[in-house]
């Protein structure tokens, strides 16, 4: 069984970032809550027998692009120097990150509201459930 990879990456964004919201999708409302970071986790193959390989898109909404870039640098610094080692509880188990890569860069993203500004990359994750002894 895995732990949600989502809820894994959720969870260690929303402690890192703290005065961010961070969730699993986009609101109606979204301006009024800027800024905002969101994890997805995407179709993909690389599952295997104790570790799930999961796609996770993460995109930052902010309401000016320097706050969305720079944001978005820090949560791939976060990717690379804090997440790879760390345990995460979640309502799904306890993950721990092994491995991350980076499948597409941060780049800007399209978003429909001209008042908004979209920055997002997509990692692949190597995360293993662990269950207590």
């Amino acid at each position: 069984m895995f732990v949600s990879a989502e809820l894994v990456v959720i969870g260690a964004l929303q402690d890192a970032f703290p005065g961010f919201r961070v969730q699993r999708q986009t609101e109606l409302d979204l301006q009024q809550s800027l800024p905002v970071i969101t994890a997805v986790r995407i179709p993909s193959v690389g599952a295997g027998v104790n570790m799930d390989r999961p796609l996770v898109d993460v995109d930052v909404y902010a309401a000016r692009w320097a706050e969305a870039d720079l944001l978005m640098l820090d949560v791939r610094a976060f990717f690379y120097r804090v997440f790879p080692g760390m345990q995460v509880v979640t309502a799904t188990g306890v993950g721990q990150v092994h491995d991350v890569e980076e499948s597409s860069s941060p780049a800007q993203r399209p978003v429909s509201d001209p008042g908004l500004f979209r920055c997002g990359g997509t990692w692949r994750l190597a995360v293993k459930q662990i269950v207590a002894a």
